[in-house]
């Protein structure tokens, strides 16, 4: 939104975060006969710690996924943390551990074209089997709630693998933003958050890196 007003031309999603109180009023709350919310509250079958809107018109096949669904638009809780930054970091140290043995548990094997990483692949594999997945993703949204409701920091750990804080008055104050033909909201100290993640974030990335980070194997509309 900010560098290119609109859809990053080599990106193929939209993001949305709201605060954790707001996220679970979302995914309760929201009804639409065509739009349906997944999280890992209100489907047994789920396996995010954030949610996804999912147009049920559509089916996406995704590498990584155990669920098809159809075109998403994931939404993050941004959950409070603690007044101390190196609390925060510790604990962000701790949600990533997790998040890293269940990206392993839903990853294939063809992700590792070499057969040495292959075998060391499945060798991870089998050490992680009789870890459930399930369990994972509720370790990972159990600690993303594990903050002080009054913390001075904020943070989006249930699903961002980047280390970044935002204080809590700046989570309360909002302007509008053109997006594409519309305006939304974004955070008004935008530049603080957009730093601590990307650096100059006004600066696009190499060429050879301006590419999506998804694997779809196909998308297309239901019969």
């Amino acid at each position: 939104a900010i560098r290119h007003n609109g859809f990053i031309p080599w990106d193929d999603d939209i993001d949305i975060a709201m605060p954790r109180t707001d996220y679970e009023k979302f995914i309760w709350g929201y009804k639409n006969d065509i739009y349906k919310v997944h999280s890992l509250d209100n489907d047994p079958n789920y396996l995010h710690p954030y949610a996804k809107v999912e147009d049920t018109r559509t089916l996406i096949e995704e590498e990584g996924s155990t669920k098809n669904l159809g075109v998403f638009v994931d939404v993050f809780p941004l959950d409070p943390l603690f007044d101390n930054p190196k609390k925060c970091r510790r604990l962000f140290h701790k949600v990533n551990f997790f998040r890293i043995l269940l990206v392993f548990r839903l990853l294939t094997a063809q992700y590792f074209p070499r057969w040495w990483k292959r075998m060391l692949f499945y060798a991870g594999k089998l050490m992680l089997f009789f870890i459930p997945k399930r369990w994972l993703v509720k370790r990972l949204d159990c600690l993303a709630k594990s903050g002080n409701p009054d913390a001075r920091y904020w943070g989006m750990f249930a699903g961002c693998m980047v280390y970044a804080l935002i204080e809590k008055n700046d989570i309360q104050n909002y302007e509008l933003h053109r997006f594409e033909d519309s305006e939304f909201q974004v955070l008004k100290n935008y530049d603080h958050w957009l730093r601590q993640i990307y650096g100059d974030y006004m600066t696009p990335p190499p060429v050879e890196k301006q590419t999506s980070v998804h694997f779809f194997n196909s998308v297309y509309w239901k019969d």
